[in-house]
């Protein structure tokens, strides 16, 4: 019995001692063996969305060198590089690099290759040391613009149910015998500046009048139609003249 308690309180300690942490992609390379060509040293499948920390070991001291380390693709237009780290970023333990990189800094997910580079203490010789691939799996957590908003409890109240709406916006029926409101007086027409806006006018009506005027110069008498005066012809008669 006390076994098993010892047991069950181990566990316990054990879980409550979990640390949450990056995630941990790790390498050794034997500089000697690695063809530091083919990206074949390393693979690793990373969270497009994950926190990363990357941890390399290698059969030789690397300290007073200058790391970098970088994750690229290649297109019709040339090299992209997506992750940069420089040296000041990385930090050097004798036969180990260690660097991370975080969440928000992680590329869109597809496949990349990666290389470790280092130059030495003076400057004069620089040697990829490791040549991989680094495949960024999808995350759903990776894309927050696009997330639908819920109305909030503070605006709730801007919303009409079905009910009160149809109760609210009821069909027009009948006819319209008035309209108020809307500006103008009577017998005015509303024109539009065609930007939004406009002006109430009103139409100029001009009356039209009978022709009264004798016309002789091209032969011809007009006689006044409305009231029939006519001197020597007829209502409703036009004559030429010899």
């Amino acid at each position: 019995m006390r076994k098993l308690l010892s047991t069950l309180l181990i566990s316990i300690i054990g879980i409550n001692a979990f640390a949450l942490g990056p995630q941990t992609n790790s390498a050794y390379v034997t500089l000697g063996q690695s063809s530091g060509s083919d990206f074949n040293d390393f693979s690793f499948n990373v969270g497009s969305y994950n926190d990363q920390a990357f941890s390399f070991g290698f059969d030789q001291s690397l300290t007073g060198t200058t790391p970098g380390f970088r994750m690229c693709t290649s297109t019709s237009t040339g090299r992209v590089t997506w992750v940069n780290v420089e040296s000041t970023d990385i930090t050097i333990s004798t036969t180990n690099l260690l660097w991370s990189v975080s969440r928000s800094n992680m590329p869109p997910s597809r496949a990349y290759q990666a290389e470790v580079y280092i130059v030495d203490g003076a400057g004069n010789i620089g040697r990829s040391i490791a040549r991989g691939n680094v495949n960024v799996t999808e995350s759903l957590y990776d894309d927050t613009e696009n997330t639908f908003q819920l109305p909030s409890v503070t605006n709730l109240a801007d919303y009409l149910t079905i009910a009160d709406a149809a109760a609210t916006y009821l069909p027009f029926s009948g006819d319209f015998t008035s309209m108020t409101g809307l500006g103008g007086t009577s017998g005015q027409v509303f024109e539009s500046d065609g930007a939004g806006s406009g002006t109430w006018e009103t139409p100029e009506v001009s009356p039209q009048t009978p022709w009264t005027n004798n016309v002789d110069a091209a032969g011809f008498k007009l006689i006044n139609l409305i009231t029939g005066t006519a001197t020597n012809d007829s209502v409703n008669k036009m004559q030429m003249d010899a």
